[in-house]
């Protein structure tokens, strides 16, 4: 299990320590993502167990002298729940915080607050700030809602040409440009947006799953394979 800690010098995570404890904000952000993961020395001997509840604790001290990363985080952890009750209410308020100080991670985790309780025209709005703030995993969502009609008008021409753009993006995950190429793949698959062709569906279901590791685009490569 140690093996997988993080590393740091003991002086180091001392200091780092001393720093929160003195009111550094920066330090107090840095100590709880440090304490979510625990972490050992140079040596592999323990400096800190994971502790969700200590890096929230860290988190909250940081959030509330206003480091806007410590409230994103702290705005993640109360939306999932880890380490703390669930309350997307509190997390919300928290990214509206850190989007007050022009943190632009902000809106497409406003958008996912927004998306997750069901009101997906509310999420695609904030989808649309996160896209203006360069957020490529943002695109794949508005190009989700304008295949679906959830939230916005049905349109897959303007669902495929948001995919297109996702996966070309260089402000994106690897798991989001993944999903981007496994929803131009299905369009592909279905003839929405695009004139339908089997073969660059399995092309881009392809490049989805190219790490053998996206179920629903090997899923879809073996159902066209079956149908010849």
């Amino acid at each position: 299990m140690r093996e997988c800690l993080q590393q740091m010098a003991r002086k180091e995570w001392n200091r780092l320590i001393a720093k929160a404890q003195s009111g550094d904000s920066e330090a107090q952000w840095a100590l709880g993502s440090w304490l979510e993961d625990g972490l050992v020395d140079s040596a592999g001997r323990l400096l800190a167990r994971p502790d969700f509840r200590a890096a929230m604790r860290w988190y909250r001290k940081s959030a509330v002298a206003g480091n806007a990363s410590a409230q994103i985080c702290l705005g993640v952890r109360l939306c999932d729940g880890r380490g703390v009750r669930r309350d997307d209410g509190e997390g919300l308020r928290w990214f509206k915080l850190a989007l007050r100080q022009g943190d632009t991670c902000a809106p497409n985790n406003i958008a996912c607050v927004y998306r997750d309780r069901g009101n997906f025209r509310r999420a695609m709005f904030w989808y649309r700030r996160a896209v203006a703030c360069g957020d490529g995993d943002a695109l794949v969502e508005l190009g989700r809602g304008y295949y679906s009609g959830k939230g916005a008008l049905c349109d897959p021409n303007q669902a495929v040409r948001h995919f297109r753009r996702a996966i070309v993006s260089r402000n994106i995950t690897q798991a989001g440009r993944e999903d981007a190429m496994f929803r131009l793949g299905l369009a592909f698959y279905e003839g929405r947006g695009v004139k339908r062709s089997n073969a660059r569906a399995i092309r881009w279901l392809s490049q989805a799953n190219r790490d053998d590791d996206h179920i629903e685009a090997r899923a879809l490569i073996e159902r066209i394979g079956r149908r010849g």
